[in-house]
């Protein structure tokens, strides 16, 4: 009796966290917390936006994310649903998400970007930034091709290193240093540029790993590292700094 007791209150809890009653197994609008934009993007790279929320508890899952670029009007509309399905007991604690969402190639000039919530109309978050592209090719860098990375955080200065991981796939490709970009308060970019040394090359896998450190203007809160990587790839990392949520 008293289980179904508790089950009973932790189903109400999330009909009543939501505007209406959710359909077992129906994929529903859920608006994020937060929409991370970075920095940078060209008229020749394929632009991303990541969102981050929480769910209200553990019988939400991440559902599928449609998208709506109006060239013209420059506006990004953005439709991410979650899915409903309850267990034997729902587990009362938020559980985070991510979703990185691919853009594609955008024309010059600023885009509005705006999400969709369960009801009502399309909300506003930020603007993402699109400029010109200064050379003809895909990168102005030649990138290192990341494949991992990793966050560790000192728990008294809060001082953070990201460690970053690969594979080249020449023996002559070298890297030749990470840049640091802080182009806003949620948001810490990193640049890891390579460059071809030698003449004797072989196309050979040759594992990489650097690390770079955040000693100053640590950031607060969630915060978006993104990474840059070979053939206009990126990896995205959504972490907390300050054990702030």
């Amino acid at each position: 009796m008293k289980f179904n007791y508790l089950l009973g209150a932790i189903v109400a809890f999330t009909i009543t966290a939501h505007a209406q009653p959710i359909p077992v197994g129906e994929s529903i609008s859920y608006l994020p917390k937060r929409i991370f934009v970075p920095i940078g993007f060209d008229d020749n790279d394929n632009s991303q936006v990541v969102l981050d929320g929480f769910y209200p508890n553990t019988c939400f899952t991440v559902g599928t994310t449609s998208l709506e670029i109006d060239h013209e009007k420059r506006e990004i509309k953005i439709d991410s649903h979650t899915i409903y399905i309850p267990g034997a007991v729902c587990l009362d604690v938020l559980v985070p998400y991510t979703v990185t969402v691919d853009l594609g190639l955008l024309r010059v000039g600023t885009y509005s970007v705006l999400a969709k919530p369960e009801v009502g109309n399309y909300v506003f978050f930020k603007n993402l930034p699109v400029e010109q592209a200064k050379v003809q090719g895909p990168d102005n860098f030649l990138y290192a091709p990341v494949s991992a990375i990793s966050f560790q955080q000192d728990s008294t200065t809060f001082a953070a290193t990201i460690s970053l991981k690969g594979e080249f796939t020449s023996t002559c490709m070298k890297l030749e240093g990470v840049k640091i970009l802080r182009p806003a308060k949620d948001l810490v970019e990193l640049l890891p540029v390579a460059k071809m040394e030698g003449t004797d090359c072989k196309r050979r896998a040759v594992p990489f790993e650097t690390s770079v450190k955040i000693e100053n203007d640590i950031p607060k809160g969630r915060v978006l590292i993104h990474v840059r990587s070979l053939n206009g790839q990126a990896i995205n990392q959504v972490v907390r700094f300050r054990n702030i949520l």
